[in-house]
Order: structure tokens, then sequence, then C-alpha cells
């Protein structure tokens, strides 16, 4: 069942999926229509400037796709890392909204909020600029993070920061920050991953399901610092990226609400 708290940021994640396709498609029918295209023209009836840009169209013969299906690839890991931060926040929020009593609270919640706070502090003079934060508002809130508080504000944006190439391993470590503990058997056991990987069994389809997150991000980190890295991306390899993480983020989602709610 569809978690209501991470309702926004899938639904965030999956537009962006979706312009990803949405451009796919049309790269691949401008591919097919480069070479075909003036057989299919009545040139005597175009305009100058029609026929000038379509025949500047025909002569892109040594036009790179690979190319454009990298960055495609790249903006689908920064897609899934922006879910991630967004989950953090998201849930943080939603802990947050009931003004709990200090002492109501997980104490690893608590250590987490305070020390993460003072990292968000920290870069007040070199702020991140993929991030918008009210340092007043991060201070006013970790004043209200102590003993005798008798409702406490988190500061959910401080979960979010300082993480990338979400890699299995760094998956599971920045998710411990609001108290999951993800078990790759129950992204297994999900339909949606079972049928984005085309896998039956619990055990085998978590283990793929890790390997692909794994060679996914590690294949985007040579693409972003190197621009290949003798990685070459295909639109089938798009369309199979798309389809894993949709499953992926379904099962993901619904795990963490099951521990947080």
């Amino acid at each position: 069942m569809p978690s209501p708290v991470f309702a926004p940021a899938s639904r965030e994640f999956e537009a962006s999926l979706a312009d990803v396709e949405e451009n796919l498609r049309f790269v691949e029918s401008a591919a097919w229509l480069r070479p075909r295209i003036g057989e299919l023209l009545n040139w005597n009836g175009l305009t100058q400037e029609t026929r000038i840009r379509c025949q500047s169209f025909m002569d892109q013969k040594d036009v790179q796709l690979d190319l454009i299906y990298r960055g495609m690839f790249v903006l689908i890991a920064g897609a899934f890392e922006q879910l991630i931060r967004r989950c953090l926040r998201d849930a943080v929020a939603q802990i947050s909204t009931t003004s709990p009593r200090y002492v109501e609270l997980d104490a690893e919640l608590v250590r987490q909020n305070v020390m993460r706070t003072g990292k968000a502090l920290a870069t007040i003079f070199d702020p991140p600029a993929h991030f918008d934060l009210n340092y007043g508002q991060l201070c006013g809130n970790i004043g209200t993070c102590v003993e005798t508080s008798e409702s406490v504000s988190l500061n959910a944006d401080a979960f979010a920061l300082f993480f990338s190439t979400l890699t299995p391993t760094k998956l599971a470590e920045v998710l411990r920050r609001i108290g999951v503990t993800l078990d790759w058997n129950i992204i297994g056991r999900h339909s949606s991953v079972r049928a984005a990987l085309d896998m039956k069994k619990t055990n085998e389809t978590a283990t793929a399901a890790q390997r692909y997150l794994k060679t996914f991000i590690n294949n985007r980190n040579k693409l972003a610092h190197t621009g290949s890295g003798g990685i070459s991306v295909s639109p089938t390899d798009l369309e199979t990226s798309i389809k894993f993480f949709r499953g992926f983020v379904d099962a993901l989602t619904e795990a963490m609400h099951s521990q947080l709610f």
C-alpha cells in the first residue's frame, strides 16, 4: 500500500522519470526520422528558413546519441538521490508535527538531530547550493531538543544533508539516520521489484536488486566524474533503469513507512 507520508516524494520522482521517458521517445523518433526526412518532404513547398532547418537536421550524421543517453542516465540517478533526501526530510517532519515531548522520542533520533543540526549550522559561511537552509530556524528548533522540553521541533532539513552515491551500503547508512533498517528481503518480496527484475524468489530478487543498484550507482559515478569512463548507455538501459527504480521506490517507501509510522 502506498505511503501517504512519502507520496509527495514518490510523485516528484515519478515526474522526473516521466520526463526522461518523454525525452527518450523524442530522441529515438528524431534518430529514426533524420535519414528519412528528405524523401518525405515537398522541398519546393518549403520556405527558405524551413528548408535550411530541415537540411541542417539531415546533416547531423555524426551526432552521438550515446552522449544524450548518458545525460538521461545521470538524471535518473539525481532524481533518486533527491527522492531519498525528501523522504528523510518528510519522515522527520512527520514525526515533528506531533510536537512530541523529549522523553517520548527515540534516543538515537535525538542524537542524530543534535549532530546533524550542528553539521548544518557549520555551513553558514558556505551554504549548500542545492539546499535552502534557514539558520535561524535551525537554532530555534535545536533549542527545543532538551530533556525538559514538552514540545520538540526536529530539524528535518538537517537530516537530508551530506550524502551522495547511494550504493546499497550507503543507502542503508543514510536510512539509519531516521531509525530505518534496510531489509533487502522485504524489498525482494515486493511484487513490483520482482516484476522489474523478472524474478520470483525473495532471496534472488533481493540479491539482484542490490547488485543492480550498486552497478547503476558505480556507472553514474564514472559518467559524472569522467564524462564517459567507458560506459555506454542505450535506450534499453534507460528503460530498464526506469522500470527498476519505479518498483524499487514503491517497495522502499512502503518498507520505510511500516517501520516508522
